[in-house]
């Protein structure tokens, strides 16, 4: 009998893995046990009113979103490094040289001339230089980066994590504090997100003419805040390709072998960097 009970606690310790396939065995056995003689049309029919509750949501997230952002956007009064950006605009529009950035007359050249300049054109909706048009392109900015998270999260998973992505960074603190404060941080968030998402829109054709899209997204997003706008997408995007097989295939690719062949391995899997498209 104590043979028996040994026999009998060992095999209920099984390796982890062995219980996290059960679970998803069981999961799988559940769904297929609820589905069984469901027909075929209630269950598209489903489906579809799944796809359009998911697109209500999405607008939905959108919508609150813009109020969040837009809402008493130009109430309150400049502070803090929020007085860099407006002053800048307000001295270009005076000198009428918008390729010479001072403050008090004095020569400030601490970021690119982009986030100034998408200052300058908000103004022709606020209609003069004050503090909504300061916060404007953030606002629209911080807007376009909720969008374009949720299309990111989407392609890569499903509409259901799209919804909840970009509800979570449409109600983050920070994320919501520099949407509606003057600065450069949010726009570039949204040119790293536009870029990242134009590569995995067109990743099975990595030497194609949309290269060039990709480093105009990048070069306009480096006129707000400088070789960010290069170095994180391209970090990303490289970390994404070389290892987007798994760590396995890439140490088998990188451990053995040729040298020659190592190197022309990672440069496959990067060829959207390496093609002479990158180069006009």
């Amino acid at each position: 009998m104590a043979t028996r009970r040994t026999d009998l606690h060992s095999a209920n310790r099984f390796p982890a893995e062995d219980f996290g396939k059960k679970w998803v065995n069981l999961h799988i056995a559940e769904k297929q046990a609820q589905s069984v003689g469901q027909p075929t049309a209630d269950r598209g029919a489903m489906a579809s009113l799944d796809d359009r509750t998911l697109r209500f949501a999405s607008w939905g997230v959108v919508v609150a979103t813009a109020i969040l952002f837009f809402t008493r956007l130009g109430a309150r009064a400049l502070w803090s490094s929020e007085f860099r950006w407006a002053e800048i605009a307000r001295e270009m529009i005076r000198s009428g040289n918008y390729f010479w950035p001072t403050i008090n007359g004095h020569v400030y050249y601490d970021k690119p001339l982009g986030s100034y300049w998408l200052v300058l054109a908000a103004t022709w909706v606020s209609g003069a230089m004050n503090e909504l048009a300061s916060r404007i392109p953030c606002a629209i900015a911080g807007l376009v980066a909720v969008i374009l998270m949720i299309a990111l999260a989407r392609r890569l998973y499903d509409a259901r994590t799209g919804v909840i992505s970009g509800m979570i960074l449409a109600t983050s603190f920070s994320f919501v504090f520099f949407s509606r404060h003057a600065s450069a941080d949010v726009e570039t968030i949204t040119g790293e997100l536009g870029a990242i998402l134009l590569y995995m829109k067109f990743e099975e054709t990595p030497d194609g003419w949309w290269v060039c899209w990709l480093w105009m997204i990048m070069a306009a997003t480096s006129l707000t805040k400088g070789l960010l706008g290069f170095v994180l997408p391209i970090m990303v995007i490289g970390v994404y390709a070389t290892l987007g097989g798994g760590l396995q295939e890439f140490w088998q690719a990188i451990s053995s072998g040729p040298l020659v062949a190592r190197f022309r391995w990672i440069l496959d899997r990067n060829r959207w960097l390496f093609n002479w498209k990158s180069a006009i």
